[in-house]
């Protein structure tokens, strides 16, 4: 999206309508009124989760994007920060619509051939023969295989699909933190260009850690010592990924593994002060829970519901009930089928540290390390809670 734009074809402050103009959600007025910065950032205001396969056709991102007209609007756009994988495939279609060709085949030819990342790829195809590391999962205590990994619709692939290795994540890495030239000396994008996609952050929130706001597709969050740190993980069946640099140290790190379990050691290393402090100097803002009274607690008690576009189709809800207890707030979640924000749909539970924003606890009712908030609206009053997915539920 950068080299379009470098290229005078994509205006990141241009309404999406201006590229698709068909393009719609629920909500007409956020059809209308939605930037492809927007779709970026992660403040498009609807609800993202949309999880239909649209085949392996090179038409699937524009089918796709032709079905969300069920996504309902929870926030204006530009608002509030809600994790969007569905905004992000508006992008991938943008991007196929000004360049003309399939979404993959434009990132294979701007991004991945001129960086020589030769091990990253979007299709299982192009890496057979390679060593890939199978999917697991831990069931009563035994890791298993998981065998559906494979199966990533490809018309979700902007929003995640590139499978690499850690080499190539560095060389990526370096690209960013350098300045803008490939190996062979081909200026791919400009310093500016570098820094703009980390500067200018959409509403800040909660993705895990506390965060300033997202530039572009980047997560920017603070360090108690004002130096900006720059991430994004990725999820799928069986594995987990983290990926942080801090321009300001020269620094990067990254870490794949091929496990569900893979959570609590990218928890451990960035999540917490373990990376950050060894390599960097730096540590995350600080965050001691607190145990309020029952008056304190009150204005965030209540039911927050979400709705998702299921894999085939259905329509489906989420609700959290949310009551204080013991100076903090617990709650229950549950859903129409399998539970789509990967907590434990029986117990949850958060201890403030700050108005509005806290720790999620395991449990044993101690801190995990990830934070969630909630967002106030218009007249002052919660709206919203945004679960340490970025998941955004509306207060009923």
């Amino acid at each position: 999206m950068m080299r379009l734009g470098e290229r005078g074809k994509v205006d990141l402050d241009s309404p999406v309508r201006r590229y698709i103009p068909d393009f719609a959600v629920a909500d007409e007025s956020a059809s209308a009124t939605v930037t492809v910065r927007q779709l970026l950032n992660h403040t498009a205001g609807w609800d993202g989760r949309n999880g239909q396969d649209f085949g392996r056709g090179d038409d699937a991102v524009a089918l796709y994007v032709k079905a969300m007209t069920r996504l309902p609007q929870l926030t204006p756009p530009g608002t509030a920060f809600a994790y969007n994988n569905s905004g992000l495939v508006v992008a991938g279609r943008i991007i196929e619509l000004v360049a003309g060709t399939t979404y993959e085949s434009t990132v294979q030819r701007l991004l991945l051939d001129p960086l020589q990342l030769a091990h990253m790829r979007y299709f299982s195809d192009q890496i057979i023969g390679l060593n890939v590391a199978a999917s697991h999962s831990v069931v009563d205590g035994k890791p298993i295989a998981v065998t559906d990994f494979w199966t990533f619709p490809r018309s979700c692939n902007p929003t995640g699909g590139l499978m690499s290795t850690a080499r190539d994540q560095l060389r990526y890495a370096q690209f960013h933190l350098g300045d803008g030239r490939a190996p062979n000396g081909e200026q791919i994008l400009s310093r500016q260009s570098l820094k703009a996609m980390r500067s200018n952050p959409g509403a800040g929130g909660t993705l895990w850690v506390e965060l300033t706001g997202m530039g572009v597709t980047w997560m920017l969050r603070p360090s108690a010592e004002n130096v900006t740190i720059v991430e994004h993980g990725g999820t799928w069946k069986g594995q987990r990924s983290g990926f942080v640099m801090v321009p300001d140290r020269n620094f990067a790190m990254t870490v794949l593994t091929n496990s569900d379990g893979g959570f609590h050691m990218i928890n451990d290393l960035f999540a917490s002060d373990w990376a950050l402090q060894r390599f960097a100097g730096l540590s995350n803002l600080p965050a001691t829970p607190q145990r309020l009274g029952a008056v304190d607690l009150a204005p965030y008690e209540g039911r927050y519901i979400a709705k998702q576009v299921a894999q085939n189709g259905d329509l489906e809800t989420t609700v959290i009930d949310f009551r204080a207890r013991d100076g903090q707030l617990a709650g229950s979640m549950s859903t129409d089928d399998a539970n789509p924000d990967g907590q434990n749909s029986a117990n949850l539970g958060l201890a403030f540290y700050r108005p509005d924003y806290g720790l999620d606890l395991g449990p044993d009712n101690k801190p995990t390390g990830s934070r969630s908030n909630f967002v106030r609206g218009p007249d002052g009053n919660i709206a919203w809670f945004c679960s340490q997915h970025g998941r955004l539920f509306r207060r009923q």
